[in-house]
């Protein structure tokens, strides 16, 4: 194939998609009617995506659609356009809502395309109104749904297949052609505008989501995918803390038992083991699992981390969140955590790079800023303080200009514990106003040198179950603690010894 050849095949005009126009003709991208910047090889090989109507298009079509005959390193080739690709429709590798890569095959456009062809000649309303509203419908639909049946991705993963229902579309399943999977239409529109209003940030009010999630799998209760959103907004809804677990579990079991295959499903089901039933067992079972059926996933990857921390194998969590950056390698919060986990591991010197990464991804964030200083004050002498990490920590948190000269000015030594006796008192201030954070308070005692008082705040974060509490015995603050009686006390509690 070469590029003229492919070019010639390319729909004509322009396609729409989500929010999204692409004129196939002059490679323009536009958001609601506003341009967006895309490079001409990237846009190339969008066109060949948006071409293949749904069908999967290896890697090897598309470097000639982009390049034709010329060979161009893959890892600088291809796959940085469909980074860039992805960049330009906000979309995510792990939870693909355009893009979604088919392991050992190649890519394909995974959203319903329209295409955008003149206006006809005026026909009698009476004569063209029911054909062609059901022909559009039945060709959103088909694709939607026969792209999510087909998908090896995370999110929309395959439906298992009911018996057919008589107002159901009937599309052939990947697993036995043979036999058809049920797709009621109403079951996937309400779980694509309730998946879509999360990914767009419009989930203030969850209660609508639920609605259609709820309907969405009454209707269709092997759903897998639809469990899974179900249960991602019951983890936003204003409800107290156990009973939300409860729900999200709930869901997460139904969506395991549609597709025990289905890697986010067990990505969320591990993190509610890890972080709120303190079973580690548990967590183990879905982070492995999580892992082997999702291997794309970035944050797979790092919930998995987190597991082999909690149990001493720094090493092979170190291994686990660089394979996540690789994944994933403008993500801010990766780039900080592995900092973080290379400061659990003791090696204080080599934390500096990624914290600094994070830091050049994202100058005015928290997490590159808080990475830095962490890991300089555990290197102590000869990194010096990060003056303008510090600085930087203290605007995010509401520092006046008598604060910051306060803890700025002064001898370079006792910096950071000007800063940290600065960050306890905003911190004991929001204990007093009834709104404490307790693990805060507990590393911030930590590193002020006084462990009792950071052992009976441990306490108090256990008894509101604190996220952080899985690693307590490997947080290189906290672990200065042992000794404490309380603090070996509720080591043993946690099994974390």
């Amino acid at each position: 194939m070469t590029q003229s050849k492919n070019r010639s095949n390319a729909p004509a005009g322009e396609v729409r998609f989500g929010p999204f126009t692409f004129d196939s003709g002059s490679l323009r991208l536009s958001r609601h009617g506003r341009p967006l910047p895309l490079q001409t090889q990237p846009a190339r090989a969008l066109r060949a995506l948006l071409e293949a109507r749904g069908a999967i298009v290896s890697r090897k079509a598309l470097q000639t659609a982009v390049w034709g005959d010329r060979h161009v390193d893959p890892e600088l080739g291809l796959n940085q356009c469909i980074r860039r690709i992805r960049t330009a429709l906000d979309d995510r590798a792990g939870a693909p809502l355009y893009v979604e890569t088919v392991r050992g095959e190649g890519y394909r456009f995974v959203a319903p395309i329209t295409d955008q062809t003149p206006p006809q000649s005026p026909e009698p309303e009476r004569r063209r109104r029911l054909p062609s509203a059901a022909v559009a419908a039945m060709a959103i639909l088909a694709t939607a749904v026969t792209l999510m049946i087909g998908a090896r991705g995370p999110t929309i993963d395959r439906a298992p297949e009911p018996a057919p229902r008589p107002d159901a579309l009937n599309v052939p399943s990947d697993r036995d052609p043979a036999r058809p999977v049920a797709m009621p239409p109403a079951a996937w529109e309400a779980f694509l505008a309730a998946r879509q209003d999360r990914l767009a940030g419009l989930q203030d009010d969850p209660e609508a989501s639920l609605e259609r999630l709820q309907r969405a799998v009454a209707l269709y209760p092997t759903f897998a995918p639809a469990w899974v959103e179900l249960a991602r907004t019951e983890q936003r809804r204003d409800q107290p803390r156990q009973a939300r677990h409860e729900r999200v579990v709930k869901a997460l079991d139904r969506a395991l038992e549609a597709d025990p295959e289905m890697g986010e499903a067990h990505l969320l089901r591990a993190d509610q083991a890890f972080f709120w039933e303190w079973d580690w067992d548990r967590a183990r079972h879905h982070y492995e699992a999580a892992v082997r059926y999702a291997p794309e996933r970035s944050d797979a990857h790092k919930g998995f981390a987190f597991w082999l921390s909690n149990q001493g194998r720094l090493d092979e969590a170190i291994r686990h969140v660089q394979q996540a950056t690789r994944l994933d390698p403008v993500s801010v919060r990766l780039e900080a955590d592995l900092g973080f986990f290379l400061m659990r591991a003791g090696r204080y010197d080599e934390a500096i790079e990624p914290c600094r990464r994070a830091i050049d991804l994202d100058p005015e964030g928290r997490p590159g800023h808080s990475c830095l200083l962490e890991a300089s004050a555990l290197l102590g002498s000869p990194q010096a303080p990060p003056i303008d990490s510090i600085e930087s920590l203290m605007g995010l948190a509401g520092a006046d200009e008598a604060a910051l000269e306060e803890v700025l000015r002064g001898e370079e030594s006792t910096l950071y514990r000007r800063y940290w006796k600065w960050t306890l008192a905003g911190f004991l201030k929001k204990a007093e106003a009834g709104r404490p954070h307790p693990i805060a308070l507990a590393r911030t005692y930590a590193q002020l040198g006084q462990p009792a008082e950071a052992a009976r705040w441990l306490v108090q974060a256990e008894m509101q179950r604190s996220t952080f509490m899985p690693f307590i015995a490997i947080d290189p603050w906290l672990r200065k603690l042992s000794g404490e009686p309380e603090y070996d006390q509720l080591i043993q509690r946690l099994d974390l010894s």
